[in-house]
């Protein structure tokens, strides 16, 4: 059973525009099981990772970043963040990817403000291991967010950036600088890059052949009998 010709609509192993549309028709269960069975690890992310608004959905490439504990106030240097959002990138639509640590899970690092910064400047999402804040203004702008919790606690003058553009550890996975995340209401999965084409390529035929089963089967067939006229799980 073939996937629609989605070959020809996606690059190789390059995310742009194509591949964002073609992924956020894919729910990341289909995902997942496109990396079964491809024989890839399955990487998503663990359950403590919520989208702050229900049914939420984002796909973008990621733009990584890893916070630190800060010696002290004056040491505290969050506001280099803004030349993070600031900085040009060729992907179409970037999210940006937080490791915060653990000490400073009671306080939020995304929230309006740079949500405000981020959309202005090509991003369209945010993946946090940590804590978003301004929910309430999030939901309004419509600006999707996923994190470990939420807290209106401010992070100001408590954190530093150790690191841009390296791994980071978000809800047990690494992610790495360029990685695309997927992310619904299901959860977060994370595609390198070089896995892309197939992986898109196989959740594509699952999905249809997943749909053509549901509909046989609203049309009075069982399981079984839709399953021998689909023929062998993709």
């Amino acid at each position: 059973m073939g996937p629609r010709n989605f070959e020809r609509e996606i690059s190789d192993c390059v995310f742009d525009l194509k591949d964002r549309d073609i992924l956020s028709l894919l729910p990341t269960p289909f995902l997942i099981d496109a990396m079964c069975g491809e024989g890839m690890p399955q990487r998503n992310l663990d359950v403590g990772i919520r989208p702050s608004i229900e049914f939420s959905k984002m796909v973008g490439s990621s733009t990584t970043v890893k916070l630190k504990l800060a010696e002290d106030e004056a040491s505290s240097d969050l506001m280099k963040m803004e030349d993070v959002y600031r900085t040009k990138s060729e992907s179409p639509s970037r999210i940006i990817v937080i490791e915060v640590p653990p000490e400073l899970h009671g306080f939020g690092i995304v929230g309006d403000g740079a949500a405000t910064l981020a959309r202005m400047n090509g991003f369209v999402g945010a993946l946090v291991e940590g804590a978003i804040r301004d929910t309430h203004a999030l939901k309004e702008m419509g600006f999707p967010a996923f994190s470990r919790t939420i807290s209106p606690g401010s992070i100001m003058g408590k954190a530093s950036i150790a690191s841009v553009g390296e791994p980071v550890l978000v809800g047990g996975q690494t992610i790495y600088e360029g990685d695309v995340i997927a992310a619904d209401n299901d959860g977060v999965v994370v595609i390198r890059e070089s896995e892309l084409d197939r992986l898109v390529i196989r959740a594509s035929a699952i999905s249809e052949r997943e749909e053509q089963g549901n509909r046989l089967v609203a049309e009075g067939k069982t399981w079984a009998e839709a399953e021998e006229i689909l023929g062998p799980r993709i």
